[in-house]
């Protein structure tokens, strides 16, 4: 099994935290639902930003290394091809990497976002019919 990277698990925390229910606090929830889906809904859509950024970032700084470091009669998919074990692009790979993790995980929690409203009207009714 394997874990997810520090920033998934810094948002599956605070999900934890969002959808963490008991009698005290069941009112609350119920209260504070819509902001809490659109809080997810706002932070997926900034996090698929941040990737479309990175994979931009790549292609400039790929763009640059073949200016910089590429030699007349050198076809430049070679030059392309050296420039992917360049530490600046590597360190953009795997932070790509990472955040399409995020992304993977944040797609999962708008899925459970969107069912939250339904779980806590079976909740309340459940309570009541205990009562």
């Amino acid at each position: 099994m394997t874990t997810l990277c520090a920033k998934a698990q810094k948002f599956h925390e605070q999900v934890l935290a969002d959808l963490r229910l008991d009698e005290l606090n069941i009112s609350d929830r119920t209260k504070q639902c819509p902001s809490i889906k659109v809080n997810w809904l706002k932070t997926f859509i900034e996090e698929k930003k941040h990737l479309g950024v990175l994979e931009r970032s790549v292609g400039i700084v790929t763009d640059q290394y073949v200016k910089e470091f590429g030699k007349e009669g050198v076809p430049k998919i070679k030059t392309k091809m050296e420039a992917e074990s360049n530490e600046r692009i590597v360190k953009l790979r795997k932070a790509i990497e990472e955040q399409r993790e995020v992304i993977e995980y944040l797609e999962g929690v708008m899925k459970v976002m969107y069912s939250f409203g339904y779980e806590l009207k079976n909740v309340i009714a459940l309570l009541q019919l205990e009562k």
